[in-house]
């Protein structure tokens, strides 16, 4: 619930952390604001750029002037990939949280199916999926999944074993994922110093709540 005078919970941040992308900009911000605009999803797209060299900035602020939901901030210095990353899951005010690289696509309604899913489901802390692999020579012709699995598979909190037996052996990379944002804080940390972050973020959610592996992509 919100409080007095703060500024209202959307349903759905979706966090953008980008750098010198400006050619794919204009085809992200459109695909995904109009899809989220036309689901009636109420939704924020919080950006974060890590000080771009390139036209970045203005086209950022272009559709930031058409587009109230989106946050715009820039780093003052490049700060790398995963802390900028960070900042905008920081920022984020929604229920679920959502992760999306400049130069990726989400998939709806798939996506929308996972966010619902979140509500429905307290105990469910996050959601992950492996991510459509496609051809840019072929006109983003589908070619396959980076992994891929026969059915969905669910973690309750604490099976740490379990899961990463399940990961091992469907050679799951966690980096596709939703999450519910009151668990981010315990989720998403300072970039870790021996493992990759995606595997620290999967095991600090595991210590939250429940995590389920979809073989459907949302991306």
């Amino acid at each position: 619930s919100d409080m007095p005078g703060s500024p209202p919970t959307p349903l759905l941040s979706l966090c953008l952390a980008t750098y010198n992308r400006a050619r794919y900009l204009d085809r992200y911000l459109t695909h995904h604001l109009g899809s989220l605009d036309a689901a009636g999803v109420d939704h924020e797209l919080v950006v974060s750029d890590n000080c771009s060299t390139d036209e970045t900035p203005e086209i950022l602020a272009q559709f930031a002037a058409r587009h109230p939901q989106m946050r715009v901030t820039r780093q003052p210095r490049n700060v790398g990939a995963y802390p900028n990353i960070l900042t905008t899951l920081h920022q984020a005010r929604g229920e679920v949280v959502v992760s999306i690289a400049d130069d990726d696509m989400a998939v709806f309604p798939q996506l929308l199916d996972y966010v619902q899913r979140i509500v429905d489901e307290p105990a469910l802390v996050m959601i992950q999926a492996p991510w459509l692999l496609t051809d840019e020579t072929k006109d983003n012709a589908i070619i396959g999944k980076f992994y891929d699995f026969d059915q969905e598979w669910r973690f309750e909190t604490g099976q740490y074993g379990n899961c990463l037996a399940f990961v091992l052996q469907n050679h799951v990379f966690p980096e596709c994922w939703l999450m519910r944002r009151s668990a981010m804080p315990s989720i998403a940390g300072p970039s870790p110093r021996f493992t990759y972050s995606f595997f620290n973020m999967l095991a600090h959610a595991l210590g939250q709540g429940d995590v389920l592996f979809s073989p459907e992509p949302h991306l």
